[in-house]
């Protein structure tokens, strides 16, 4: 019985087989174009128009340029731009601000976090991920509370990125 299933599902097989070579010969041998993709084009994603416009910006090449080739703490006054930019309209822009901040010497870490934190709660999750992992980069142990509070999340990338901030931070996040 079960040879006999095995046969018929092998000439299925080749039956559709034979039938798809005999439908691209035909088209083939058409000698016609194959019919045009139709629709309109899919549109670039939110961020990497974000990024896109954020490339034509000053700041841009400004936090580009504090990104450190090895590691290095910010100076104080590249850490107070980099506070005033994460206010800016550009979400890219936002971003990288955040990012330089997790560079923040121990004299600022305390005004880094306050800012920070509030990045917690944006409806972005690349933001509130950047904003974890700038927590944890700066040791801010005063956050562990509203780190913790995402280990929670249904969203495996925030419970994800809340434990790396929290291992940073010396913390198990179990």
């Amino acid at each position: 019985m079960q040879v006999e299933t095995s046969r018929w599902r092998l000439r299925i097989l080749v039956l559709t087989l034979l039938i798809t070579i005999a439908g691209a010969g035909f088209w083939l041998g058409s000698g016609k174009e194959p019919p045009p993709i139709t629709g309109p084009a899919p549109e670039p994603g939110r961020l990497a128009v974000a990024h896109a416009k954020a490339k034509k910006l000053p700041e841009y090449a400004e936090l580009k340029s504090y990104y450190p080739l090895k590691p290095r703490k910010l100076p104080e006054e590249k850490v107070k731009r980099a506070i005033a930019l994460v206010q800016h309209e550009n979400q890219w822009i936002r971003m990288m601000a955040l990012t330089c901040l997790g560079s923040a010497a121990e004299a600022n870490r305390a005004e880094v976090a306050a800012t920070v934190v509030g990045f917690l709660q944006e409806p972005d999750l690349l933001t509130r991920l950047l904003a974890m992992n700038t927590l944890g980069n700066v040791g801010a142990k005063e956050r562990i509370p509203e780190l913790q509070a995402f280990l929670k999340s249904e969203d495996s990338d925030e419970r994800k990125g809340a434990k790396r901030a929290l291992a940073k931070l010396g913390v198990d996040g179990e």
